[in-house]
């Protein structure tokens, strides 16, 4: 038993290690201001929040992707600034702007601290943290500045399903990562009395190896506003799709409004064949 104890303590440093390891060699890079990119199964993920590196060679996520995206139950106190996140039996709570964190009631350190934004409101947390807890399964792409997380455990809750359930055509897909995000930026286009009108733009390149014949490209998207989907691909639309060379570079630019007392919670992209 000892033995055994010892054995799972050491394969989680040695996961915790790698992984901020990986981290630590990306921060010199993420000075040139390269975009980060986070990936949950086959979706790119994005939030109004962007994700960074802090100066603790830490990849911070903000609390809404650990809430609404990877599936985890989140109760979050604004006026103490502290989180408790459970997930598949595992709960850890953060306090804002310190680097103690309790994990199953028991009280550690970490070596960085919990973040909060004032203007957004947004509590920033470490992943790693996650990571090592939770026991996901993840990739670094350090070129890429890309974060990949698998697992069949996140993406269940919430309106996750109804966003999966809401493409009809997702049977028919033949490649669910055919393209990978090169840069991303969401933009204020204009403002109304009544709506703001908003609007994506990105672009993602080829990675299959091979041509994308005409009419197969589909990158899909969602856009969650707080009370709706807001607008997402119809795959049944008649639109411009070009075959797309291996390593192109493809660009959307997607508009949409945002009325009055609602806001953006978040954007899921799915670059794909079909």
């Amino acid at each position: 038993m000892m033995r055994e104890c010892f054995m799972m303590r050491f394969c989680k440093f040695f996961l915790l290690f790698c992984f901020s390891a990986l981290i630590t060699s990306a921060q010199a890079e993420a000075q040139d201001q390269k975009q980060l990119f986070l990936k949950l199964n086959q979706y790119y993920v994005f939030t109004p929040e962007s994700y960074y590196i802090n100066n603790d060679n830490r990849f911070m996520v903000p609390l809404r992707v650990v809430d609404d995206l990877i599936g985890a139950d989140v109760v979050f106190n604004k006026e103490t600034k502290t989180a408790e996140i459970t997930f598949s039996d595992q709960e850890v709570k953060f306090t804002s702007d310190s680097n103690k964190v309790t994990i199953n009631n028991t009280p550690f350190s970490m070596n960085t601290k919990v973040a909060y934004n004032e203007k957004t409101e947004t509590l920033f947390i470490p992943v790693y943290i996650l990571i090592n807890t939770f026991n996901l399964n993840v990739q670094w792409n350090h070129t890429w500045k890309q974060l990949d997380i698998n697992d069949e455990r996140i993406m269940e809750s919430k309106g996750i399903p109804d966003l999966k359930g809401s493409d009809v055509w997702r049977s028919k897909v033949s490649n669910a990562n055919a393209f990978r995000m090169v840069h991303y930026a969401l933009r204020k286009v204009h403002e109304e009395e009544m709506f703001t009108r908003m609007q994506i733009e990105f672009t993602a390149e080829n990675i299959t190896g091979y041509y994308i014949h005409e009419g197969k490209e589909d990158i899909h998207y969602w856009i969650k506003l707080n009370n709706s989907f807001c607008a997402e691909t119809d795959t049944k639309e008649q639109r411009p799709r070009p075959y797309v060379k291996a390593k192109e570079i493809t660009k959307k630019v997607i508009p949409f409004d945002i009325n009055k007392g609602d806001a953006l919670n978040y954007i899921v992209i799915w670059p794909r064949t079909v």
